[in-house]
């Protein structure tokens, strides 16, 4: 894994580092400051100088690359004809709602933003299940609200607090939604990004994915190599359904796979196959990147609380007991100040939804001096306040 230096990074086009001003150090969006995985590299290299850049063939390169990857990785014996491309995991979760016909979207904030913008942008009501205190499904609440909702999307591991959901917790969930027959929808997104230390503590991945789980409740897994392997640029995903949704993935928009490009197929399928050694140096880093983070917060801003994470390569920061030297919080969304007087960007707690006020997500796949650079900036910003 090669991290790529301050200068170079300027360099980039993309939407973490053109966002904001030169002066900025931005630990925002879900980018990597990595170069892509050289398995990756080789194989779009080898379709664009051989001219192989058509429409998509009839292989399913990436829904066997899929399917070889989990059962690799997970134990997920996965059938192929459950199997369907997306453009992305968010076009494809919008495409399954869309199919369903769903009128009440259930979520559990603090949770990725688009959970509850796209729900409403397709006419649909949502509901609000918050996380408990701790972070963890509120189980007795999704079953309550189960009663009058018609979907549940689910963040496993949970974006932004890093957490993966357990089996007995997915368990639980399940019983709930099937008792009610409510459809899940779970993006699975960040699942191969787990702790090296999470995944020894739990003798094997951490995450579990959620149609491993035994259950009759119809359910629909989104999921893409785009977070994994830094291929957002390379649109491209899978849907997995059960047997329970089976009728319901056949009603899916024809159009939905003729939005993928073939490229991204190919890069995807890539990443997939070949790059499991690549993505064992980002989960070694994330690890390492996360300790020299929560070291800095704790000499520097010692009030500052960093959640304690299983996956992802984000960090979910609670400034509520943080002040400036002259007594003032933070207030509501702590990432304003800290643009503002620090020149870092975050992603704005309450943007999460409720639960989210007081904290910000930071990205931690960079390199490890830009996280203490920024911490160093964020505190010498306190210090003048």
């Amino acid at each position: 894994m090669e991290l790529l230096t301050l200068d170079e990074l300027r360099e980039r086009h993309s939407m973490k580092w053109t966002r904001y001003p030169a002066d900025v150090l931005p630990l925002w969006v879900a980018e990597m400051d990595a170069v892509v995985a050289q398995p990756v590299i080789d194989a779009v290299m080898t379709v664009l100088t051989t001219g192989d850049t058509g429409y998509p063939g009839r292989d399913r390169l990436l829904q066997d690359a899929f399917v070889g990857f989990a059962w690799d990785r997970w134990g997920w014996q996965v059938p192929f004809s459950s199997v369907s491309v997306v453009p992305d995991v968010m076009h494809g979760i919008v495409e399954v709602l869309r199919a369903s016909k769903a009128q009440r979207v259930a979520i559990t904030s603090p949770v990725y933003p688009p959970f509850r913008a796209y729900p409403e942008q397709e006419g649909m009501d949502v509901v609000d299940v918050p996380l408990t205190d701790a972070g963890r499904l509120d189980i007795p609440a999704l079953a309550a609200a189960f009663e009058h909702v018609d979907v549940m999307l689910l963040c496993n591991p949970h974006n932004p607090s890093g957490v993966a959901h357990t089996v007995e917790e997915l368990t639980a969930l399940l019983d709930a939604a099937h008792a009610h027959g409510v459809l899940i929808i779970a993006d699975e997104i960040h699942g191969p990004l787990t702790s090296v230390r999470a995944d020894t503590a739990a003798g094997g991945s951490v995450f579990t994915p959620v149609l491993t789980v035994p259950t009759e409740a119809a359910v629909v897994t989104v999921t893409s190599a785009a977070k994994g392997w830094h291929l957002a640029g390379f649109k491209a995903g899978v849907a997995v359904h059960n047997d329970a949704a089976a009728p319901l993935m056949a009603n899916l928009a024809s159009h939905v796979a003729d939005g993928v490009g073939f490229v991204s197929m190919v890069a995807h399928a890539a990443a997939f196959r070949e790059g499991r050694d690549w993505l064992s140096a980002v989960q070694r880093h994330i690890d390492e990147a996360r300790d020299v983070f929560g070291e800095a917060l704790g000499d520097l801003i010692p009030d500052a609380h960093l959640a304690p994470a299983d996956a992802t390569y984000l960090a979910w920061v609670d400034f509520r007991d943080v002040r400036t030297a002259s007594g003032a919080t933070l207030g509501q969304d702590p990432s304003e100040f800290f643009l503002k007087h620090a020149r870092v960007a975050m992603n704005p707690g309450p943007s999460f939804g409720p639960g989210g006020a007081g904290f910000a997500r930071v990205n931690l796949a960079t390199r490890k001096d830009i996280l203490v650079a920024a911490v160093t900036q964020m505190s010498e910003a306190l210090a003048r306040g």
